[in-house]
């Protein structure tokens, strides 16, 4: 009997110590952010050094920081006993959703305006900063800032005479690691994935 009470006491402090984590969401795994910050300065400095693979690296290393952003979440998510199913599958839609549109968008445009091609990376990274804001309006608000820097950056890229990719993903690896420093954690072990 003493152990059912003692194990029901554990439960209640579990609940309610996700309930508070609820009312004041972190920013979540860094992990994450890492990962996209690697993404993004590896792959923006491939259009620099080696162009001929950038399109190919952004695009499977996309579907695959997808895929693994979505383990390291739901795994977090479940340590922090937040799991939302709901709000994961928005969250993916969002991302995910928001960027396969870009995508698609821009493969439709090129094929109709042969013209518009030089411009595709700087429309897409408009696409990416247009998601961020959109992500900051939804989920994180640090994402509001950061979404019209990005999207500027894709503006002016083009008008930086050398290096002005490898400089973007600089700045938006920058962009997604700092807040990392800054945002409450929760639990042990904070950004941990078990």
């Amino acid at each position: 009997m003493t152990g059912d009470v003692q194990q029901i006491g554990k439960d209640l402090e579990f609940v309610r110590n996700a309930v508070s984590r609820r009312a004041r969401p972190d920013l979540g795994p860094p992990l994450i952010f890492y990962l996209w910050a690697v993404y993004v300065i590896v792959g923006y400095s491939l259009f620099d050094l080696k162009p001929e693979y950038a399109n190919s690296f952004l695009g499977i290393g996309g579907m695959v920081g997808g895929v693994l952003s979505w383990v390291i979440g739901r795994r977090y998510s479940h340590k922090t006993g937040q799991w939302d199913r709901a709000l994961a599958i928005r969250g993916a839609l969002h991302m995910g959703g928001g960027i396969m549109l870009g995508v698609g968008f821009i493969i439709a445009l090129s094929s109709v305006s042969p013209g518009f091609r030089p411009y595709t990376g700087q429309v897409m990274v408009g696409f990416v900063g247009l998601t961020y804001f959109l992500w900051g309006v939804h989920f994180h608000r640090y994402f509001m800032l950061l979404g019209p820097v990005v999207m500027a950056g894709g503006a002016v890229v083009g008008m930086v005479p050398h290096f002005g990719w490898t400089a973007l993903g600089v700045v938006i690896s920058l962009g997604l690691i700092l807040p990392t420093f800054f945002a409450p954690r929760h639990g042990r072990g904070a950004g941990e994935v078990a």
